[in-house]
């Protein structure tokens, strides 16, 4: 906890720089909110080969559809981890499949 001396502190150093309390909320309001996934993966496609998007096309709408709505810095590693179990669960396995006991989805996680 601060005391009075640590808040004399900063309101010194703010009185240096020229900044008032209000610079600071003003800052924070003004700064760029983390986008959804929904919001950032055409940006990602775009940036990508055609060989990529066609690679990862089935992870990434498996992102979307899980997802879609929640900011990046929303999904914690259990998330991640969950999402990799989900994938895994619903990957099918083809008939026709180089990988001996299942596809490539399950590699790639």
């Amino acid at each position: 906890m601060s005391d009075r001396a640590d808040v004399a502190i900063v309101v010194d150093l703010m009185k240096r720089m020229g900044v008032t309390a209000q610079d600071l909320v003003d800052s924070h309001e003004m700064t760029r909110p983390v986008p959804t996934f929904a919001e950032i993966m055409p940006a990602v496609q775009d940036a990508t080969t055609v060989a990529s998007v066609m690679a990862w096309r089935s992870a990434w709408n498996k992102m979307l559809q899980k997802w879609g709505k929640l900011r990046l810095d929303d999904i914690s590693p259990a998330q991640a981890q969950g999402l990799i179990a989900w994938a895994h669960g619903t990957a099918q396995v083809r008939r026709t499949s180089s990988a001996p006991g299942g596809g490539a989805a399950l590699k790639m996680y």
